[in-house]
């Protein structure tokens, strides 16, 4: 199904809100489905698998809150801190923050894991790495860190108004979303919220 950029940020807010999240983070997830959207990346069973596990409770591996950390502690990557985390759960959804980390520092932000290094550039990333993290589910012995490279080429974007969301996995953060909304009682229908109980057909 198509949706408006718009919809899938707003829509994926009131998910993550309706799983539990607080409003920062919550806030974060709709920010980075549309971030993903516009380049292309259905990431709506990456953000359900996580919405799914929350208890309540700080989840280590989550991939919104590690993200934001990266995000809030550019300017300290970009002057030699290293970030390490256990793993990341779901790890394309980090990846619009090593963007605005990225972007930030004016640096190229990379994230090294068991199985190599991705890396977003400020000027963009390779479309090759989108395609590599929305097939991990998880990856682990992770290290985050900034470094002044040269410029390459990279993906560039081509702005769209609409993403392509799987329709069922949609549904499924649609379920959570409703979770937010005030169930309509006797004395809202009777203050304007539907017909209430006077019918004048």
């Amino acid at each position: 199904m198509q949706l408006s950029l718009n919809e899938i940020q707003v829509e994926s807010r009131k998910a993550a809100r309706g799983a539990g999240l607080p409003w920062g983070l919550a806030e974060e997830a709709g920010y980075a489905m549309a971030w993903l959207a516009e380049r292309g990346i259905d990431a709506s069973a990456a953000l359900l698998d996580i919405l799914n596990r929350q208890t309540g409770e700080s989840v280590a591996d989550d991939p919104l809150s590690i993200g934001a950390a990266i995000a809030d502690q550019a300017q300290m990557l970009a002057e030699g801190e290293v970030l390490a985390f256990a793993q990341i759960r779901q790890p394309v959804l980090v990846l619009p923050f090593m963007a605005t980390a990225a972007r930030l520092s004016g640096n190229t932000v990379l994230l090294q894991h068991e199985d190599g290094v991705w890396s977003v550039r400020p000027e963009g990333a390779d479309l090759a790495l989108f395609a590599a993290a929305v097939k991990r589910p998880r990856i682990v012995a992770v290290k985050c860190r900034a470094e002044a490279l040269p410029l390459r080429d990279t993906f560039q974007i081509k702005s769209t108004a609409r993403a392509e969301m799987d329709e069922g996995v949609w549904r499924q953060l649609q379920k959570l979303a409703h979770r937010t909304y005030v169930p309509a009682s006797e004395q809202s229908r009777r203050l304007g919220a539907g017909a209430g109980s006077i019918d004048n057909d």
